[in-house]
């Protein structure tokens, strides 16, 4: 039943675990500045109460996964400063 995760300001080295998509009643993820590398996958897509999206200050890279828009509830999604995302949020999140 966990809502809110904060892993920030840890120097994680990893790709984006996949097990993250287990925790279905999320609502808060804040993993920022950290080490992330990759791509974001698919892992979000089993989050689909989630709100807050912080991945900023890592060194992901990639394009942006389309299931991306299957996330009806997210309000804040913070990207920047990474390696080299590629590609745009829905119009739906505008």
């Amino acid at each position: 039943n966990l809502k809110h995760l904060r892993l920030s300001d840890n120097f994680v080295n990893s790709s984006i675990p996949w097990s993250i998509s287990r925790l279905s009643n999320l609502e808060e993820l804040y993993m920022h500045k950290n080490d992330f590398t990759g791509e974001i996958g698919k892992a979000l897509s089993g989050l689909p109460k989630l709100r807050i999206l912080a991945l900023s200050q890592n060194w992901l890279n990639g394009t942006l996964p389309d299931d991306i828009s299957s996330l009806q509830s997210l309000e804040v999604v913070r990207l920047e400063h990474n390696q080299d995302l590629e590609g745009s949020l829905p119009a739906s999140f505008a």
